[in-house]
């Protein structure tokens, strides 16, 4: 899932970087029925948007199969980040929804007729005209958040029931991070990451552009985030980054070597799997563990890589 975080300062010491948070927002970027999927390129298709699955799309367990496991109808809800360069969105997680639940996009306006009240988002044209919470004002390449629905019959079409934040303005911070991939690029001093501004004056930005992926820290003043250190990212970094789950065992599958943690079936199978403080048998129900790993080849369970037991 994406989050924002609000937090105090963070903190660095033996154990890592650290910080206490005084709030967390868990957003996605679409929600709605898929209408086509293509197994071989590894995308679907909903709401008018292209999803790409990668090494590191996480598939929730009720999804048998992962890509090849949801069916052209069902309503999903689709995290991720948005590739201005290919106009396609990056799914690094994806769940089942009710069918009757609401359907939301957020997005860039890629075209807009005020006079017909109408705006584009990737290949869909939506009605905004009887929308609540309308923006006093809309422009071409602004990121907005709308929740939509479809109309059947002759004369239907595609409507904005209502708009919400597709950007939020972050609060001053004299330390902050960001992290996806740039939204709009102006130079390598100036562009944005997420739809957050960002001045990249202070740091060597060669290499930045439309959709790279990256991580930036600095002080955030003005809703603008001046970055102190620039990093550059590839795919390949996200998709080999390992998974930390802390907590106490819930139950134990001694034949298939799995166990359940904070809702996550993680397999001790690894050949090259390290155990801390205990061995085998000490995998057991109410035991509290410490678990590094990897992302399963299902992209729904997880592999440890590391168990240390507490």
């Amino acid at each position: 899932m994406r989050v924002a975080v609000d937090s105090d300062a963070i903190r660095s010491d033996a154990a890592g970087r650290s910080a206490t948070a005084s709030r967390i927002r868990v957003f996605s970027e679409l929600a709605g029925p898929v209408s086509a999927v293509d197994t071989a390129a590894g995308t679907l298709a909903l709401l008018g948007q292209t999803v790409r699955i990668g090494a590191a799309t996480v598939f929730d367990e009720g999804i048998g199969g992962a890509l090849a496991g949801i069916a052209v109808g069902r309503t999903i809800e689709v995290y991720g980040l948005y590739d201005a360069a290919s106009g396609r969105y990056d799914a690094t997680r994806i769940e089942l929804r009710d069918a009757a639940a609401p359907w939301h996009l957020r997005g860039p306006i890629a075209a807009l007729d005020t006079s017909r009240q109408r705006l584009r988002i990737g290949s869909l044209d939506f009605d905004y005209g009887g929308a609540s919470n309308r923006p006093v004002s809309l422009a071409v390449g602004d990121t907005v958040r709308v929740t939509v629905r479809e109309v059947a019959g002759p004369f239907g079409g595609w409507l904005i029931t209502a708009f919400g934040s597709g950007v939020r303005t972050p609060d001053d911070r004299d330390e902050a991070e960001l992290e996806g991939r740039v939204s709009s690029f102006v130079s390598a001093t100036q562009f944005s990451v997420n739809g957050v501004p960002v001045d990249a004056s202070a740091v060597n930005g060669t290499g930045v552009g439309e959709g790279v992926r990256v991580e930036v820290r600095g002080v955030l003043r003005g809703g603008v985030l001046k970055a102190s250190e620039l990093k550059i990212e590839s795919d390949d970094d996200e998709s080999e980054r390992s998974f930390d789950l802390r907590g106490t065992i819930e139950s134990v599958d001694a034949a298939a070597r799995t166990f359940r943690l904070r809702g996550y079936t993680v397999s001790w199978a690894r050949s090259d799997l390290r155990l801390d403080d205990g061995t085998l048998a000490d995998i057991r129900a109410e035991r509290n563990v410490e678990v590094e790993a990897q992302l399963s080849a299902s992209r729904s369970g997880l592999e440890a890589t590391r168990i240390k037991f507490k």
